[in-house]
């Protein structure tokens, strides 16, 4: 490898308020809305923070499932869909959202012809997720982590060369933040409330 190719760290930290997070990037995100079909084809909103650095390319989605059961009992208007007042199918989309989109990340691999290196349960702060990376066959590398927090899924997700090191202070340094701003750092594995 030739560092003399590898640009220089100047990681900052980004910070957003808006979707409850914090996380060290080396460019500057550029944001937009997206709109998130979830498994049960639940239309949600969500937000793309993305940037490129050189070759190297970062981004978070974040996922916003505050409104799961609103939305699904609007778009089924049955109670047999619903499973009654507890709402089971929306409940059922938002827990299996992490293998949701793990699943999508293989299948954008494996359209890719990548070979998948890592695919693991994973957690930041205690907070459970799932972590899959992958090579595609021009040596080029993607490292994502997929995290659910309340009612918000955060999927990271970086893109190197072949011969760049992995990225991993942006992979290592996802916050979830309270309302306030503080870091939450929990003290057993975190549980949905549901």
């Amino acid at each position: 490898m030739d560092l003399s190719d590898i640009p220089p760290s100047d990681y900052k930290t980004y910070t957003s308020t808006q979707d409850f997070f914090s996380i060290h990037v080396p460019c500057t995100f550029q944001i937009r809305d997206i709109e998130w079909l979830s498994e049960y084809e639940n239309k949600l909103p969500g937000r793309v923070y993305s940037c490129n650095r050189g070759q190297e390319h970062y981004e978070m989605t974040v996922i916003n499932y505050t409104d799961i059961l609103k939305i699904h009992a609007e778009r089924t208007h049955t109670d047999a869909a619903d499973q009654g007042p507890t709402n089971a199918y929306a409940r059922i989309d938002l827990h299996a959202s992490i293998d949701y989109a793990a699943t999508k990340i293989r299948q954008e691999a494996y359209a890719a012809n990548a070979k998948i290196g890592f695919d693991a349960w994973h957690y930041i702060d205690l907070i459970p997720g799932h972590q899959v990376q992958y090579v595609k066959p021009n040596g080029e590398r993607t490292f994502t982590g997929i995290y659910l927090h309340e009612y918000r899924l955060y999927i990271m997700k970086a893109t190197v060369p072949g011969n760049y090191p992995p990225p991993g202070l942006f992979q290592q340094s996802l916050s979830v933040l309270r309302p306030d701003g503080g870091r939450i750092r929990y003290q057993t594995i975190y549980r949905h409330p549901w």
